[in-house]
């Protein structure tokens, strides 16, 4: 991993998830996210996902629910 204390987490390069290395290396495929899944896993509206399940517990607890 490529860490420096001049360069903060979030703008080093991502690495290469282990298993899906082994796998490239081992097979003579790639294992991606097909397009749907990838979209419905992560919705570009921020505003369709689901509520944090503990937030929407406690707005109904504070509505009398």
């Amino acid at each position: 991993m490529n860490t420096s204390a001049s360069t903060p987490w979030y703008r080093v390069p991502t690495r290469l998830f282990p298993a899906k290395v082994w796998l490239e290396r081992r097979y003579s495929f790639r294992v991606s996210i097909p397009p749907l899944v990838q979209q419905a896993a992560f919705p570009a509206d921020l505003s369709r996902r689901r509520p944090f399940p503990a937030l929407a517990w406690l707005e109904e607890r504070r509505a009398g629910r």
